[in-house]
């Protein structure tokens, strides 16, 4: 195993490949359901075109949301678990 995957391990405390893998296509298929107007979907095209769309942008949110946190517990020592979550939290808002 590569030293940055080990590191995203550590970092995490668990391997999330797996997670990523079935986490973003399920997401991405599932929100435009809820935030998509019914009318947008009558035609297969447009389903698969908009459930594409969603798939790429919940990955780009999802692997900035995801470095976001592993940087913010490398720089926060875990006792200070108050002021990392709020911290996350403000930045993760912001950022996306």
């Amino acid at each position: 195993m590569k030293s940055w995957k080990k590191n995203n391990i550590a970092t995490l405390g668990f391997n999330d490949l797996w997670l990523r893998i079935i986490g973003i296509p399920l997401i991405g298929s599932i929100l435009p359901f809820f935030l998509m107007d019914t009318k947008l979907l009558d035609t297969m095209l447009s389903y698969w075109i908009c459930i594409s769309i969603s798939i790429v942008f919940t990955f780009f949110y999802w692997h900035i949301d995801r470095s976001i946190i592993m940087y913010i517990r490398r720089k926060y020592e875990p006792t200070d678990l108050k002021k990392r979550l709020i911290t996350q939290s403000l930045v993760v808002i912001a950022l996306t």
